[in-house]
């Protein structure tokens, strides 16, 4: 009997939705869902599918923004460019989100990269623990617990961040010691990051 009512409410709901909220009426992907929900209701099969494949690129396109969020405010002398966030496609990501921010003092400029729903994850995940990473110039370190792998010679450096296996990390610094590089690094909010699955 109580499964026969919780199927009778979900039916109720998704057949008669609730009116939306005032928050939910200003909330693009809260819209297009219930948009999605009465052309299923009207048998309007391909505009439901339609309108439910763009609310699934609203929710990318928000997730990549808070993405963006994370990354450092450029340090003391540097400047920072708008953050740029992308949902990839195409054959070299194979889709997926980044979120990328350029940094420069005089001479000196930095690149950091946030990718995360790619294929290329699990490629990269299986290279943090082959050797190849331990060369004379690359070390293997914990940067906020999490595995990186940290590449440094003269004044050029990158590091690769795998954190919680679902956002590789890259930081790249032209003209920037290696502890310039590492405090970079030290600033990405992994907390806020790490939620955002």
């Amino acid at each position: 009997m109580p499964n026969l009512i919780v199927r009778t409410l979900l039916a109720l709901i998704f057949f008669f939705p609730l009116p939306l909220t005032a928050a939910q009426r200003v909330d693009p992907v809260l819209v297009t869902i219930d948009q999605a929900l009465q052309e299923y209701a009207d048998q309007h099969y391909s505009s439901a599918a339609d309108s439910l494949a763009y609310a699934g690129q609203l929710i990318r396109q928000q997730k990549g923004e808070a993405i963006g969020k994370t990354l450092p405010a450029p340090q003391e002398g540097w400047t920072a460019r708008e953050v740029i966030s992308k949902n990839l496609g195409g054959a070299v990501f194979n889709g997926g989100l980044s979120a990328e921010r350029l940094y420069r003092r005089g001479d000196s400029s930095l690149k950091i990269t946030i990718l995360t729903d790619s294929p290329m994850l699990q490629s990269m995940i299986m290279l943090f623990g082959n050797s190849i990473f331990t060369t004379a110039n690359k070390t293997l370190e914990l940067i906020h617990g999490q595995r990186a792998v940290v590449s440094h010679e003269g004044n050029n450096g990158t590091i690769h961040i795998m954190a919680d296996q679902l956002f590789l990390i890259t930081l790249e610094g032209n003209d920037m010691s290696r502890d310039e590089l590492l405090s970079y690094a030290s600033q990405i909010d992994m907390e806020n990051l790490l939620q955002l699955r």
